[in-house]
Formats: C-alpha cells, sequence, structure tokens
C-alpha cells in the first residue's frame, strides 16, 4: 500500500508516495487519512472570478495555502509577506493576500499564503472555526460545530459600549 507524505521545505509544499514498508524504519513519518474537501476560493472584490478546488484539511496549519497561479487566474495579489515556522523549525516568508473560501455556500474571509504552482491547496484552522466547522478524523469528513464567543465580564441589555466590552 502507497502512503501520502507531506513534505515542507523553503519554497514548495508538495506531497511524496512511499510504500507503506518503507516507512517501517523512519521514526520520524506516519501514515495518516487524509480529509479533503470541495472549495470555492473567491476574489473579495469581484466574486464572479471564483474557481473550485480540492483542499485537503490541515489542521496544523493556520492560514490555507493556494497555490500562486491560481490566485493569479483569480486577479487576487499579495498584499503582504510574512514569516511562517515550518514543521521543520525553519523559518520562512511567503506572500500573502485576501480571499474569501465558500464551503457548501458559507463563505468566510480569509488571508491566503500564496503556495508555489500546482502545490496542492491546504486549508487551515481559522477558516473552519470562521464556518463553525470541525473535523471527524473517523468519518473523514467535515461536520457543523457551535461557534464560541468567549469573553471576561457579561454583556448587559442596556450596554452602550456594545458585546465585546468589559463591565
Amino acid at each position: 500500500m502507497q502512503v501520502a507524505v507531506l513534505v515542507l521545505n523553503r519554497s514548495n509544499i508538495h506531497f511524496h508516495w512511499w510504500e507503506e514498508s518503507t516507512l517501517t524504519n523512519a521514526p520520524t513519518l506516519a501514515a495518516m487519512g487524509f480529509v479533503k474537501v470541495r472549495v470555492s476560493i473567491e476574489n473579495i472584490a469581484d466574486p464572479s472570478r471564483s474557481e473550485g478546488v480540492e483542499m485537503i484539511v490541515d489542521t496544523g496549519a493556520i492560514h490555507p495555502v493556494v497555490p500562486r497561479d491560481l490566485l493569479a487566474r483569480l486577479g487576487i495579489e499579495p498584499t503582504d509577506e510574512k514569516e511562517f515556522i515550518l514543521a521543520s523549525g525553519e523559518r520562512v516568508r511567503y506572500p500573502v493576500g485576501e480571499a474569501r473560501v465558500v464551503i457548501g455556500g458559507e463563505k468566510a474571509p480569509a488571508l491566503v499564503i500564496f503556495g508555489a504552482e500546482g502545490a496542492h491547496p491546504l486549508l487551515g484552522v481559522i477558516v473552519l472555526e470562521s464556518l463553525g466547522l470541525k473535523v471527524d478524523p473517523g468519518k473523514g469528513e467535515l461536520q457543523r460545530t457551535e461557534l464560541l464567543l468567549l469573553r471576561a465580564g457579561r454583556v448587559e441589555a442596556d450596554d452602550s459600549n456594545g458585546p465585546m466590552s468589559s463591565p
């Protein structure tokens, strides 16, 4: 049986396929299943510019990683560059921009990382949490969950400072 192993390096995020038998002597590698979801990536300024794509849900990732060629087709340009720490501990800089992610008709704005051309898109936890979704690893799918708004203090009915103020 072949298994996929996610490999991160300075310029790319990609998968390698190995025979399961070759992983037995490699304690740092583990076989795992992937949760995949069909997502639409939209240009926030022009929602008619959108494209459907299959993304791997990565609960270890904060932001979505989308191939830069896909973002370019949608007219989404980098707005900044941010430093990220890879699983190896290496620090790298990637361009980032803003897009809208749509899953099952629900929409959320997202800071997206411009991945390498042709890289497999990854969906991070911020989008999942924004849409009230969680991963069910047993079923290999996304499920609805409650959106939580936690804060210190309590909200009074006549709170003139808004719901996020503390007494």
